[in-house]
């Protein structure tokens, strides 16, 4: 079971990666809709114990932080960005001592990947409105059953992984007071067995004194 702190971190970059995700389908951000999916695909690889999931969720959390920093999004995106990144960065420590410089060079490479997605997207984004104009971002908010169905979806995802969390702790639970019960036992019918040994010895010298008499 993964530990509580990056349990947490993990939900908590799904949540706004379905709310960032709820936001761009509303306003036809369909950049944003790509990256924020991918940052949902990541974080629940994350939660199946796939290394490469905290990666791609880094990756995307780099691109949507990025695009704050070179104007092609809300500052509010950095936030998203810095939710989305805590999973690896939790999770770096423990790769690190495992392989230390296949860790530094997986982070070199989400953020590099992450940052040039961000600038590659600056540089073709009107060429691709204007060649595709149904692409263009809308200015107010519409797809209402859309938008609906992914926050929905983003609850359904937040309480079953709240259920399997509960019953993954209940199981290693039952498994402590199974280990403990256990050692109770041997400890209470030990002393039993030590005197059924004892008995038996006392009957065989009685009987080895009778025959010598």
């Amino acid at each position: 079971m993964l530990p509580r702190n990056i349990q947490t971190s993990l939900l908590a970059a799904q949540l706004v990666a379905f709310a960032t995700l709820a936001r761009s389908v509303a306003y036809d951000r369909w950049f944003t809709v790509v990256v924020s999916s991918l940052m949902i695909v990541g974080a629940l690889a994350a939660t199946r114990h796939r290394t490469w999931g905290v990666a791609l969720s880094f990756a995307a959390a780099v691109t949507i932080a990025f695009a704050a920093f070179i104007g092609i999004a809300p500052l509010w995106f950095v936030a998203v960005g810095a939710i989305g990144a805590l999973p690896f960065l939790l999770t770096s420590e423990a790769l690190g001592r495992f392989d230390r410089q296949a860790t530094n060079l997986l982070a070199g490479l989400a953020t590099g990947i992450g940052a040039g997605a961000a600038v590659a997207w600056k540089l073709v984004a009107w060429e691709v409105f204007l060649t595709f104009p149904a692409l263009m971002p809308g200015l107010r908010a519409q797809h209402g059953l859309a938008v609906t169905a992914v926050l929905a979806l983003g609850a359904l995802v937040a309480f079953a992984q709240r259920d399997r969390q509960r019953g993954a702790q209940l199981r290693v639970a039952d498994v402590g007071d199974e280990t403990r019960f256990r050692i109770a036992d041997v400890e209470h019918t030990a002393p039993s067995d030590v005197q059924e040994e004892e008995a038996q010895g006392h009957e065989e010298a009685h009987a080895a004194m009778r025959a010598g008499r």
